[in-house]
């Protein structure tokens, strides 16, 4: 049914002798020629001829010949079109027809065609994929159609890979570089340069990188050094900065910094041994952070027991040398100075706009005076509470008495604008110099003396340059200068002579007070670094640095030899006391001591007694001179397991939670029990004191909440939100906020005046956590979770630091 014309193109007169192709799918199917085709028709149209076979044998289908006519579709087709492909490609059938028609019929359903390129070896395997494709015994493996076939070796002619093989990854990449042999060629020879390229630059950037380890190796050692060396003689907050730096950063061609392995081989034990004696030769006490306010200055009790700072929200009344804070004196505008009576029982402040006189006693105000002018320039307030301020360009120092009404008194301090005014201790001695600009470089200072409060003028001295710190001697019979051109001087004004210069420093210095026997004069200095100077023998006595803020006050705490200094974020503590030594603990014990806590200042020791049927604690000191155990005091009176304990600030209260949910309050001086609260349904897992130790804080329970209660009135309060056991509650240093941690992998940031959270971090990214500590200065959160990290968290910028190393879970952690 295919003839070929006189110009070889071929013609199918008949497509439809394995099957004819109607429009009513269930028509049966026919066999047989065009003749039977016609004549059948006529008879009983689109019936089958069961048994009969017309066509030939050589291009008929398996099924064609198996006579079952259900079988065959268009694919019957495919397949004669494969044996005409077959045998235009070898010149010859793909079976025998010779022989019997049951051996044709064997041959045709059984035996597989050789493949075309076996006969004919230069015809390409994709000939031999088409043709057995087309030749397949299963027409569910043949082309499902004539173009299917067709779009097949139309690919084959044109050189592309054909659809039979696309599933070979390699055959389709081979075809397309065959096809495209040019454009391939260049692209190889463009990836080889390209390779070689990369080689070439990966090699000189392991030489620069090789480099810029040793240059950044040298620049860290460099910066040690200087930190050393400004550590010693120099800016102290710089050195801190560049060790830490240091320490923390990762060092040149070491891991990255974060998480940080503290104790490893990667640690940088240069950088830790410079921390370590820039520390040693720093003693600095202890350290309150009030990132919640600016402060402007701090004065200390006449008996050194008060610090009063104050600042941007009003004025706080510290204990010493605990920094507890005490009272809270609120203000409408900033306060800039404050001043203690003689006894020490009350308080002037000075604002702006006003001046208040404040019990400590009571903590209210005994009265308040509007100034009619607001104080703007230098001020300085009398331990009378007199206030002594400049006023506008003119050199007048005004003085206002605080009687009621107030007495106003104008001096004239000398040509120029009032640049500083000082009082002496008490108040009987008033300094105050003004400055003018005389040329364009030059400027000169008057110096002014009276006797208070007659205010006398007793001496009067200029000299050019600008005075920028002022301070009395002990005796008040001279004062202490320092200048813009670095100097501290000392001018006897009782004498007729001029200031003298005892030292020249290398920074701008402010003097602040006296300390010791004989006196030190104690300054503060434009490089945040305290220093004490000998001015007798004029000579540097020794430096406290480890301020980070500016430096605004510097006192001396009465009857010891420590200071307490305000920075405008920060209070330190410096002394020279050095902790007496412990005594060995180590002792043979019949019972667990699971939880141990020790006392502030480092006397007492409590330990838990988790025996069966019995709970309670020991108090121990542990400074103690007499024989072990000698000391020890036991407290009874919980019924189940202690989960924790805490001392308050001074050390006086006790507080222990245990598994039934209660929390007892101890007085720990005679061992007796002051509170009981059952406040927990289930067990209570954590407790706290506020800093100023009237609040305490307890989470537990099946509720999983904590329990804020106020030990003064009795008041109590519940903060809920997390899911899960609370194991440890820690409050800010200022008190106003508590932070919990949480086994739901939370850390909670409560507003102890709101009892709502303020923030909620998953420092140990949803492992849970089990500590949780503020930093001294209260700008960092430490926490401790079950993935066994110690997180540190910046309360400012949020920025989350992983501390590595402990082998499990971390349970506790102190700053």
């Amino acid at each position: 049914n295919i003839l070929v014309d006189a110009e070889g193109r071929p013609h199918i007169l008949d497509f439809g002798i394995a099957k004819a192709l109607e429009s009513d799918a269930t028509a049966p199917l026919m066999f047989g020629g065009a003749d039977d085709h016609a004549a059948s028709s006529k008879a009983k149209a689109h019936q089958t001829l069961p048994g009969e076979f017309a066509g030939t044998p050589a291009y008929a289908s398996p099924e064609q010949v198996s006579g079952d006519p259900r079988t065959i579709d268009t694919r019957t087709d495919v397949y004669s079109l494969g044996v005409i492909l077959y045998q235009l490609m070898t010149g010859r059938l793909p079976y025998s027809v010779d022989g019997s028609l049951h051996e044709v019929v064997e041959r045709i359903t059984h035996h597989k065609p050789t493949p075309p390129s076996a006969e004919v070896p230069v015809l390409d395997g994709d000939i031999d994929a088409i043709v057995l494709r087309a030749l397949h015994k299963d027409k569910e493996r043949r082309y499902a159609s004539v173009a299917d076939l067709q779009r097949d070796v139309k690919l084959f002619l044109e050189g592309r890979p054909i659809e039979t093989r696309r599933d070979s990854a390699w055959y389709v990449v081979r075809k397309t570089v065959r096809r495209h042999w040019a454009v391939t060629s260049s692209a190889a020879a463009a990836v080889l340069v390209l390779a070689v390229f990369a080689v070439a630059m990966t090699l000189l950037y392991s030489q620069k990188t090789a480099a810029e380890i040793e240059a950044r190796q040298q620049l860290r050692s460099r910066d040690i050094q200087h930190a050393h060396t400004e550590g010693l003689s120099g800016d102290g907050a710089l050195a801190l900065d560049l060790l830490w730096r240091a320490q923390l950063e990762p060092g040149p061609g070491t891991p990255p910094a974060r998480p940080l392995r503290f104790g490893n081989a990667i640690e940088p034990l240069d950088s830790y041994w410079m921390l370590w004696e820039f520390y040693s030769q720093n003693p600095c006490i202890q350290t309150m952070g009030l990132a919640d306010d600016l402060l402007t200055s701090g004065v200390i009790s006449p008996d050194g027991a008060l610090l009063a700072t104050t600042g941007r929200g009003g004025v706080r009344i510290w204990s010493l040398p605990e920094l507890r804070l005490l009272d809270e004196f609120p203000s409408v505008d900033p306060v800039g100075r404050a001043v203690f009576a003689a006894d020490g029982g009350s308080l002037v402040t000075l604002s702006q706009t006003r001046l208040a006189h404040w019990s400590i006693d009571t903590g209210t105000q005994i009265h308040e005076h509007i100034l009619v002018m607001p104080i703007v320039g230098r001020s300085d307030l009398g331990p009378d509470g007199t206030v002594a301020f400049g006023i506008g360009k003119s050199g007048t120092l005004r003085l206002i008495h605080p009687t009621d009404p107030p007495e106003t008194l104008d001096l004239d301090a000398g040509p120029g604008t009032l640049q500083l005014v000082r009082f002496n201790a008490d108040g009987s001695r008033l300094v105050a110099v003004s400055g003018e600009i005389t040329t364009y470089y030059d400027s000169r200072s008057t110096i002014s003396v009276w006797a208070m409060p007659e205010a006398v003028l007793l001496a009067r001295t200029q000299q050019p340059g600008l005075i920028n710190g002022l301070l009395f001697s002990p005796d008040s019979q001279s004062v202490v200068l320092t200048n813009s051109d670095l100097q501290i001087q000392r001018w006897e004004y009782q004498d007729t002579g001029n200031p003298v210069t005892l030292i020249t420093s290398s920074h701008l210095s402010q003097p602040q007070c006296w300390l010791g026997e004989p006196p030190l004069l104690v300054t503060t200095e434009s490089d945040r670094t305290i220093r004490l100077w000998d001015l007798d023998r004029g000579r540097l006595v020794r430096e406290l640095a480890g301020h980070a803020d500016t430096l605004k006050t510097v006192g001396a705490l009465a009857g010891r030899s420590s200071l307490a200094s305000v920075g405008t974020h920060t209070i330190r503590l410096w002394g020279e006391d050095s902790p007496e030594p412990w005594r060995n603990l180590n002792r043979e014990q019949e019972f667990v001591r699971n939880t141990a806590v020790i006392s502030p200042d480092g006397r007492s020791m409590a330990t838990t007694h988790n025996a069966i049927g019995d709970y309670r604690v020991v108090l121990a000191d542990i400074r103690g001179q007499g024989d072990e155990g000698d000391t020890d005091i036991e407290l009874v009176g919980h019924k189940d397991l202690v989960a924790s304990m805490v001392f308050n600030h001074d050390g006086s209260l006790l507080a222990s939670t245990d598994y039934e949910g209660v929390v007892c309050v101890w007085d720990t001086a005679r061992g007796v029990l002051l509170e009981r609260f059952a406040d927990h349904i289930g067990s209570a897992h954590s407790v706290a004191f506020s800093p100023r130790g009237n609040l305490l804080a307890s989470a537990g329970g099946l509720e999983n909440a904590i329990i804020l209660r106020d030990l003064d009135t009795g008041q109590m309060r519940t903060l809920r939100g997390h899911t899960k056991r609370i194991p440890s509650v820690s409050f800010s240093p200022d008190g106003r906020v508590l932070a919990s941690a949480s086994i739901d992998g939370t850390v909670r940031l409560w507003d102890i005046a709101t009892g709502k959270a303020r923030q909620v971090f998953r420092p140990h990214n949803g492992w849970g956590v089990r500590a949780v500590r503020f930093s001294p200065i209260g700008g960092v959160l430490a926490t401790g979770g079950d993935d066994a990290t110690v997180a540190l968290v910046d309360l400012r910028s949020g920025e989350i630091v992983s501390l590595r190393g402990h082998p499990d879970d971390v349970f506790n952690l102190a700053f």
